[in-house]
């Protein structure tokens, strides 16, 4: 055989590296080192080793407790590296308040208010008039709010609408509620007042109550001796008071009770003084009125001169003044019963001469009870009787 072109040796070319990336390995997945093969025959350079999957790194997720009115969490488990839940959290549901105590209107647990607005006390007042005073316990949204009011409903469908911003704020029983007050007359005693409150978006419960059920209730607890014989004299003066206006007696205020002879009532010291010294005014008789409060009303004529141009005061107050009969008269309201025995004083002045005026509740009382003209009937003398046993057991109480 003849050669005709001879063949050359071509030298081998060498790998062409390639990098065989590292893959880190996961929490649940194997990697692998660096590698390296030739990208033109794929030969393996460098083989890749296996790196081990490293497992998860744990970590608490701490419970969170349920509260009254937010949802909690049960104890959960996650990997820090890669974030897997490895124990789901579970829902705790809201525990809800607990209000084992009512009356207090706030959460055993947590403190907060169960009602928006919740009725706390209730008592009678006895100084300036006889009211019933109910104490609410009410939220600052719904004290704040322009269209809430109380409203009482009497027991003659009498409605009474009391604004909340005319609620006295006052600290009682060591703590601050909003009180609104109805007031009853004596011979409304046994009435019942109900009571409820009202707001934009919510309404109280209606709350009832009468004088004589707050009155019930002190005479069958521990109270104080002074305490009960004020609720036994004011009993009886409400008793006769329905009697003299034949208002419900089927249900006197105070049945059970024992009730005083009042025909052995006498009422002495309480003369009518008057200090004039000139024509201006002159005396002309008095009474009292018997609502919701007691209210002296004294009468007076006055010298033609002046019919005018007079003023009338009390305690440097210009009163009003109304005329009957001819006669002119100024009213002192809201008398309480510890100050029955008391002498108000009228001054009638046309600026220049000055008359004076002193009368006593008791002294129109011990006119009643005298009874010279013989115009008084005995259950009206009964009221004026009653009216100054009331007085001395609230002079008693009240200590004057």
């Amino acid at each position: 055989n003849v050669i005709l072109v001879a063949q050359q040796t071509i030298p081998a070319t060498g790998h062409t590296e390639v990098i065989d990336k590292e893959i880190p390995a996961t929490c649940t997945e194997d990697g692998q080192t660096e590698g390296k093969h030739c990208s033109v025959c794929n030969e393996v350079l460098v083989a890749q080793q296996t790196i081990p999957a490293t497992g998860h790194t744990e970590v608490i997720d701490k419970a969170i407790p349920a509260t009254c009115t937010a949802d909690g969490l049960t104890e959960g488990r996650h990997c820090e590296i890669c974030g897997e839940v490895l124990l789901a959290q579970e829902t705790v549901p809201a525990t809800g308040h607990s209000d084992t105590t009512p009356a207090d209107n706030r959460c055993d647990i947590c403190g907060e208010r169960i009602k928006e607005a919740v009725l706390r006390f209730r008592t009678i007042s006895l100084k300036g008039n006889i009211a019933i005073n109910y104490y609410m316990d009410l939220s600052d949204e719904v004290a704040k709010d322009e269209n809430a009011y109380m409203l009482f409903t009497m027991e003659d469908g009498e409605q009474i609408k009391v604004p909340a911003s005319e609620g006295e704020y006052s600290l009682y029983q060591k703590a601050y509620y909003y009180s609104f007050s109805c007031a009853v007359s004596a011979k409304e005693m046994t009435d019942t007042v109900i009571c409820q409150f009202f707001w934009d978006g919510g309404q109280t419960e209606a709350y009832t109550y009468s004088v004589k059920t707050y009155a019930d209730r002190i005479l069958a607890s521990n109270s104080s001796a002074k305490l009960r014989d004020l609720i036994y004299a004011m009993l009886n003066y409400g008793a006769a008071s329905q009697i003299h206006f034949e208002y419900h007696t089927e249900r006197l205020a105070n049945a059970g009770q024992e009730v005083p002879d009042y025909t052995q009532i006498a009422i002495e010291g309480f003369p009518v003084n008057t200090k004039q010294g000139t024509t201006l005014a002159t005396y002309a008789g008095a009474s009292l009125l018997l609502t919701s409060e007691t209210t002296l009303r004294i009468f007076f004529t006055v010298d033609s001169s002046v019919a005018d141009q007079f003023t009338v005061t009390y305690k440097g107050e210009v009163l009003p003044l109304g005329i009957r009969s001819g006669k002119y008269y100024a009213d002192i309201p809201d008398i309480s019963a510890k100050d029955l025995d008391e002498y108000f004083t009228l001054t009638i002045s046309d600026g220049t001469e000055t008359a004076e005026v002193s009368y006593a509740p008791l002294s129109y009382c011990a006119s009643i009870i005298e009874n010279a003209k013989g115009i008084h009937d005995r259950e009206l003398q009964d009221v004026a009787a009653a009216m100054y046993l009331y007085n001395e057991a609230a002079n008693t109480y009240f200590t004057k």
